[in-house]
């Protein structure tokens, strides 16, 4: 809480020097007007449609009177455009400082409810300090840059993303004492679950009747091999017979 309106000090402070700077160079910012006639559309400054100052009272009112109406309906709608982008600016104002009252309240609220001090010691993230750094070298005001400075030194000290996840986890823990204790549901023995995955099931019964014809074809290699001494035996003996008999 601490953290987020320092942040939303920020805003505030950014949105209060882009309406000091729009109005150091109000005379000089284009504003984008559409002619209602032809439709086109001009980028138009108020020095280019405001009248050159004339020092005699005479040329004031002589160039006044040789005006053309284009050239005043120029000006009113640069004016009107004008007048539109200060309030866009003093709205974004407003709604900042709403919201850092906002957090200002509820930061007290929780100061008196936990009982803390004035002695706060803000946890930011790596994107918010990031953010700090940023503001700290555009900033016009040096006392907030120094601020900025401290700040961000004391940031950087702390790990601040661990110290987060610590509370989360403690509060995590703290949430699953606090629950009731609800028993599991059985799981059914025929439930997807426990059934065995049938891939598995063809792979073990591929192996099996492999190493099932594996142990045949040794039974029947050796019976193989007396076969053939028997046929080699009966094939000789003829020849041999053959030869005393000559």
């Amino acid at each position: 809480a601490a953290a987020r309106v320092i942040l939303a000090n920020i805003k505030v402070a950014e949105a209060q020097e882009k309406i000091v700077r729009y109005n150091r160079g109000k005379m000089f910012i284009k504003h984008c007007i559409k002619d209602t006639d032809t439709d086109a559309e001009r980028e138009l400054s108020l020095r280019d449609v405001e009248p050159k100052k004339q020092y005699y009272l005479l040329d004031r009112i002589i160039q006044r009177t040789l005006e053309t109406k284009e050239l005043k309906q120029e000006r009113e709608m640069v004016h009107q455009a004008a007048k539109i982008k200060e309030k866009e600016m003093m709205l974004d104002l407003a709604g900042f400082q709403t919201l850092l009252s906002s957090l200002e309240n509820q930061k007290n609220l929780m100061q008196e409810k936990y009982g803390v001090g004035n002695e706060i010691t803000p946890v930011f993230t790596p994107k918010e300090i990031a953010a700090l750094d940023a503001r700290k070298y555009q900033t016009m005001d040096k006392k907030e840059a120094e601020q900025l400075a401290s700040i961000i030194t004391e940031a950087e000290k702390k790990t601040s993303v661990e110290r987060i996840q610590d509370l989360l986890q403690g509060a995590a823990k703290e949430l699953e004492a606090l629950l009731p204790q609800i028993p599991k549901k059985r799981e059914p023995e025929n439930s997807l679950l426990n059934q065995e995955n049938p891939i598995r099931q063809l792979q073990d019964k591929t192996q099996e009747i492999a190493s099932q014809n594996s142990a045949a074809e040794k039974n029947i290699q050796p019976a193989q091999n007396h076969v053939k001494i028997e046929t080699t035996e009966r094939v000789k003996t003829p020849f041999k017979d053959k030869g005393r008999s000559r």
